[in-house]
């Protein structure tokens, strides 16, 4: 855009081209800067990082929500801020309003010509209201995850759009002069208060503590959820090299799926070496299905929004996530049953399942204990039930049953079923599935 802004340049101060011959051609060299940007992320970029695609972003009805969450963000990039009414936000938050209906005043004029204004700012007008056009049937009218930030890249034009309208138009030059003497003041206060309100915040403080006892352990890889994962490389400058994990991805069902937005494409193809790290948020770690496979395993570090653990090396990590204990007591992966008292329950033609996990090779032992249990069906299937896994050495009385199952190769949405065929009610009070050494 540089480049293309330098001939824009030129091209303005030559004569005797036509005004649509000069905007085409403009345009033309935006289109053609903007191009050659992506052949440098698909050709370069991409051969060191995974990049998330839009490809999945589906239609869908109207949505007045996402219309007013457009609008709002918008506001809030002006300056507009919530709080009390009776304080000094009330000026800024007015002031913002001002300062946005000035915006669309000052577009409205330089796109209908009505005070004289040049080409120069009708274009940059219309392509700052066609932007944010488009932005909200973006949203509006498709399932694009909405975030504030992506406003940015249009909004920031407002500023050119008033100060070039305010220059140009044929307007009182005293009333001009005053008018962009009071919104720079406005500016300059809001911008000095807001640093103010921001300069006390330290949000990076518990995760810098996480940085200091991982480089003084000397441990430089592991794995978190994305934000955390950016942040820890972000604050090591660069010591730290994080797997990122998508937000909200239950990493019981595969350590090894990644997210695929400003990764190196490096971890698709090797695991971290040497001792590593699992680090959660707190909210994360309760929600989390790995709960249940670390609650017997020393947490290395903790404060007050962070747990953190340590593993000798990946393979110490896997034969940990590996082996897991079912707990009944929330109805999951069951179908006509219930959990009551830790105990699950399964009536005829019932099933209990889960829990999608992924196995690596080995050998794994699978033990469950309750009662009817040789009224029971059991078998393992991975891939969404898809596919099932061979069931070896199998032991079942009233009491128990166990046997084994061998795998080759990795396989993931490993489920462990048990099916009552019977007219009995089978119970089951505890099923947990082991890697053999």
């Amino acid at each position: 855009m540089s480049l293309a802004s330098v001939l824009w340049y030129v091209l303005e101060k030559r004569e005797g081209k036509s005004v649509s011959v000069k905007y085409t051609i403009a345009s033309t060299i935006c289109f053609l800067v903007s191009l050659t940007g992506y052949l440098i992320n698909v050709k370069i970029l991409s051969e060191k990082y995974s990049f998330k695609s839009w490809e999945g972003i589906q239609y869908k009805y109207f949505s007045l929500d996402s219309f007013v969450e457009v609008f709002n963000g918008m506001l809030l990039f002006f300056g507009f801020q919530t709080g009390r009414v009776l304080s000094f936000r009330t000026v800024l938050t007015a002031s913002a309003c001002i300062f946005f209906l000035i915006t669309v005043l000052c577009a409205y004029i330089s796109i209908t010509r009505k005070l004289k204004t040049s080409e120069k700012s009708r274009f940059l007008s219309l392509y700052f209201v066609i932007g944010i056009i488009i932005l909200v049937l973006l949203y509006s009218f498709t399932d694009m995850e909405y975030d504030s930030r992506y406003l940015f890249c249009n909004l920031v034009f407002a500023i050119p759009v008033v100060s070039i309208n305010l220059k140009e138009a044929d307007y009182n030059q005293k009333a001009k002069k005053w008018l962009s003497v009071a919104i720079i003041f406005i500016i300059y206060v809001g911008g000095v208060y807001r640093y103010n309100d921001i300069r006390k915040l330290n949000y990076t403080a518990p995760t810098r503590e996480v940085v200091d006892y991982l480089v003084s352990q000397n441990i430089s890889n592991g794995y978190a959820t994305y934000w955390n994962a950016n942040v820890l490389t972000e604050l090591s400058n660069g010591k730290i090299d994080v797997w990122a994990h998508a937000p909200g991805n239950d990493m019981l069902k595969d350590i090894d799926q990644l997210f695929g937005w400003c990764q190196l494409t490096e971890h698709n193809e090797k695991s971290p070496q040497g001792k590593l790290f699992l680090l959660f948020k707190q909210d994360e770690y309760s929600s989390s299905s790995l709960k249940e496979l670390l609650k017997n395993k020393e947490m290395a570090y903790y404060n007050s929004l962070y747990f953190l653990y340590t593993f000798e090396n990946y393979e110490d990590l896997k034969n940990t996530l590996t082996n897991y204990t079912f707990e009944f007591n929330d109805n999951k992966w069951l179908t006509k049953g219930e959990d009551k008292n830790n105990t699950r329950y399964l009536y005829q033609d019932g099933t209990s399942y889960g829990p999608y996990m992924s196995l690596y090779p080995g050998t794994y032992e699978i033990r469950i204990e309750g009662k009817c249990l040789n009224q029971a069906v059991f078998d393992c299937v991975y891939n969404n039930g898809m596919n099932f896994v061979d069931i070896t050495d199998l032991e079942c009385n009233d009491e128990y049953a166990t046997y084994k199952i061998v795998i080759s190769e990795k396989i993931s949405e490993t489920e462990i079923r048990v099916h009552n065929r019977s007219d009995q009610i089978v119970s089951i009070t505890k099923m947990s599935i082991k890697k053999l050494p």
